[in-house]
């Protein structure tokens, strides 16, 4: 089954560019992992400061060895000071996702 790491943004007012960054860091390593499938970015278009980023993962072992790993630790840790997580707190979500849909 897969699973959805799902995290929310509020980014900090005048920190969009180091926000932007740290997002950009967080995906460059996350596409090499394995048992990564795809990332889906929301930008509210009522507040372009809200983000919601959608991680999916084949299984929850590569989501969980991700999600812990001192390079994600280190660049949450990071993107925290630029932004505030939102209501939807991240964390992992079991999905039925049809898989077949997702680009090759």
């Amino acid at each position: 089954m897969a699973v959805a790491i799902v995290r929310c943004w509020n980014i900090k007012p005048g920190r969009e560019k180091q926000a932007r960054q740290e997002l950009d860091k967080i995906y460059t390593i996350r596409r090499d992992a394995p048992g990564y499938l795809l990332r889906v970015e929301l930008v509210s278009t009522q507040n372009p400061k809200q983000i919601t980023i959608i991680a999916l993962w084949k299984d929850r072992e590569s989501a969980d060895e991700f999600a812990q790993s001192d390079h994600t630790m280190s660049h949450l840790a990071s993107m925290r000071r630029h932004a505030d997580e939102g209501p939807l707190q991240g964390g992992l979500h079991d999905a039925n996702i049809d898989l077949k849909s997702l680009p090759k």
